[in-house]
């Protein structure tokens, strides 16, 4: 689910040699291997203090480097809009707390491991996100010896939404904001010529980008967009302009809540707003890009498992469903255990 930079610098080389733009962007959560002199460090938009965290089970530490923003936060008429580079900063930033978590899910009962461990808002343009423990970047640093990087990005419709003859609203606002997110994305950005320069290798886990849920052409987009807003009550004319600032207006809770409605006949894995064709992050749809070999010739690191859509069926077990709770009795737990293992005894 990386994209990875080119050789491994010392750590003010990696952090100087990130240019800050709207394009991929990657500027830090940093875990390093303690070393003297890297509890600040200076980066593209001012200083930065981190802190030092310890490892458990040994008495050895990484550095790392919590919160620094890359971009303006997506808030009023950012909205929906491609990402604009951080405000440069005076004096020393605080990089010793995790920030923001993005506007996503209000969080799944029973599966509090999952939901986000700070505060959450569309204000989360930074890098060194909140961590959950399965994800906690200082093993990996420590044990590989390298550079860990997490960041916030849009998703859903704050991060795809695309309008029909819009100047700022194109979509995509999501891929521009991000370094990956699983083989899909991963494997737009090798299709994108404008994210070809910045970085060197790739890893593509669980998805690609051709994939029948990662892409969809412009008018189906629009057509989603279009019904959202309308779900939404923002008028759909005669001016655009009207539907853009009421969209912007609605609070983002909503927007999450409702964008699924814009599928009439969900399946199993739905993307209500996956990319889209804009013509400048992706030029054409990603199976005709990859039939005309336009992409990014390098180094990849590909990853499958034999059984890795076995889970799926789960759904066609009794009482189970994508479009219910699944709350089943035991002996609907039983026969489903037999549909899935032949010859299995209850």
């Amino acid at each position: 689910m990386s994209l990875l930079a080119p050789a491994l610098l010392a750590l003010e080389d990696i952090m100087m040699g990130i240019d800050i733009k709207t394009t991929l962007q990657i500027l830090a959560l940093l875990f390093l291997q303690l070393a003297a002199g890297q509890d600040e460090l200076i980066v593209s938009t001012g200083k930065v203090r981190g802190l030092r965290l310890p490892l458990p089970g040994v008495s050895e530490y990484v550095a790392a480097f919590l919160g620094i923003p890359y971009a303006k936060p997506q808030l009023d008429q950012l909205r929906f809009r491609q990402p604009e580079p951080a405000e440069v900063w005076n004096g020393i930033r605080d990089a010793t707390q995790y920030s923001n978590s993005y506007t996503l899910y209000p969080g799944f009962p029973g599966a509090e491991m999952w939901n986000p461990n700070t505060r959450i808002s569309e204000d989360c343009f930074s890098t060194g996100t909140a961590s959950l423990g399965v994800y906690d970047g200082r093993f990996l640093s420590h044990s590989q010896q390298v550079v860990v990087v997490s960041m916030n990005y849009r998703v859903g419709a704050l991060g795809f939404l695309s309008l029909p003859e819009s100047e700022s609203i194109k979509g995509n606002a999501g891929l521009f904001d991000q370094e990956s997110a699983g083989a899909g994305t991963v494997g737009h950005h090798l299709l994108s010529q404008g994210s070809h320069g910045l970085f060197t290798r790739a890893i593509l886990q669980s998805g690609s980008p051709n994939a029948v849920w990662a892409a969809v052409e412009p008018a189906q987009a629009w057509n989603r967009s279009l019904t959202l807003a309308q779900l939404l009550n923002c008028p759909l004319g005669p001016s655009a302009d009207e539907m853009e600032a009421c969209l912007r207006a609605v609070e983002s809770e909503k927007i999450v809540s409702l964008q699924f409605e814009v599928i009439p006949d969900p399946v199993i894995i739905s993307v209500p707003f996956p990319p889209t064709v804009d013509g400048e992050f992706l030029v054409d749809m990603p199976s005709a890009l990859i039939q005309s070999g336009h992409f990014l010739k390098t180094e990849l690191l590909l990853g499958l498992n034999r059984d890795e859509g076995t889970y799926f069926l789960v759904y066609g077990t009794p009482g189970s469903g994508i479009h219910n709770q699944s709350l089943i009795s035991r002996d609907q737990f039983l026969a489903g255990v037999c549909l899935g293992l032949p010859g299995s005894v209850t």
